[in-house]
Parts: C-alpha cells; structure tokens; sequence
C-alpha cells in the first residue's frame, strides 16, 4: 500500500498538467487530474492528459489490481488540494500550476503540473 501511495505521489510530481477536452483553465485542469489520481481513478485522469501521455496513465491503471486502488483512494480520502500558484502563458500555450495538498493531519506536499494546451485545451503533459 505505502509503495502504490509513492508511486502515486511520484506521479504527482513529475506530471505536467493541462486543462480537460471540455475546456477550463490550468488551474481547474490541475485540480481535477490531482482528484483523479488521488481517488485512484486513471481512466478520469486520462481525460486530462495529452494524447502522448494517456497511454503511460493508462499503464499505471493496469498495473493496480482494484484492492489498491481503493487502498489509494482511502489514503487521500481527507487529503485538501489547493492552488498555491500558477503560471500561464496564453500565447505559447503552457502553464506551470503548483498545488498543496494538506492531509488531516496537517502534513503538505507539492505536486506542480506542466499543462500545454491540444486542440484549444488544457492537457497534463509527463516530461521525461
């Protein structure tokens, strides 16, 4: 369980986020990829993903049998995440959002995102 929570955490903090296919900001994009993975649900944060890094969240999904993703879930249950900041340039089409997530508690890590923008929309991008 601890190591599926590190690989989640890692996760989180090598991403480069973007905004979902329905539109949105960095921001909310962010947010919503970090709750995705959080609640151990890949195939959601999927849709916040770039087309070349689906397939690596699409892996990470197969690799956790349904025990440890709800494991995953249970773990972050009072986990709150916030925006501590953004970054975005509208013109080049990238952000760098900075999220706080703070368990109950009281103990934060960081998770910051990289997004580009596909199609007209925000979209988590992995970097190597």
């Amino acid at each position: 369980m601890k190591t599926l929570k590190s690989i989640v955490i890692a996760l989180c903090a090598v991403c480069m986020l973007t905004a979902c296919g329905g539109g949105g900001n960095p921001e909310s994009v962010a947010l919503d990829f970090q709750k995705a993975v959080m609640n151990g649900d890949f195939e959601e944060a999927v849709k916040y993903a770039t087309e070349n890094t689906a397939p690596m969240l699409k892996r990470m999904a197969s690799m956790g049998g349904a025990e440890e993703m709800k494991g995953v879930k249970e773990e972050f249950k009072n986990t709150k995440v916030a925006v501590k900041s953004s970054e975005i340039d509208e013109e080049a089409g990238t952000a760098i959002v900075t999220l706080e997530l703070t368990n109950a508690d009281g103990d934060t890590d960081i998770a910051r995102y990289d997004l580009i923008k596909e199609n007209g929309s925000w979209k988590v991008i992995f970097k190597k």
